[in-house]
């Protein structure tokens, strides 16, 4: 997994990149949690180069959700269709705040398109 972080006027970009599971997930989680100690007020987090997230990386957005929160600030979730619906089969849109991506404007380019799902493991 690969985090570029970047600041545009009252808000902090994290552009995540790659499978976020286990111990990339600890890096998530840090990364985010250390955004509330900023004067950032909305932290938009692009998940649209996911490959794949399992359940630690689904807690480590839920709990920098609540830690986020708790400081005042917003967390935004973008997200394409194979991620979405796994936060959507999570139920997280009642906990996570989760964007199309074409809501989501960066760096006034269009997004990139979506990575290829991770093939099951069996």
């Amino acid at each position: 997994m690969k985090i570029r972080t970047r600041d545009k006027d009252s808000s902090t970009f994290l552009h995540i990149s790659g499978p976020v599971r286990g111990p990339s997930s600890t890096q998530l989680s840090k990364t985010l949690a250390s955004l509330a100690e900023t004067n950032s007020r909305r932290i938009v987090v692009d998940l649209t180069q996911v490959e794949s997230i399992d359940s630690s990386g689904l807690g480590a957005l839920i709990f920098c959700q609540k830690l986020l929160e708790e400081s005042g600030k917003d967390m935004l979730v973008a997200a394409y269709e194979h991620t979405k619906k796994m936060l959507l089969s999570c139920n997280l849109e009642k906990i996570l705040k989760i964007l199309d991506p074409m809501e989501l404007i960066v760096e006034n380019s269009p997004l990139p398109p979506p990575p290829e799902p991770e093939a099951s493991r069996d």
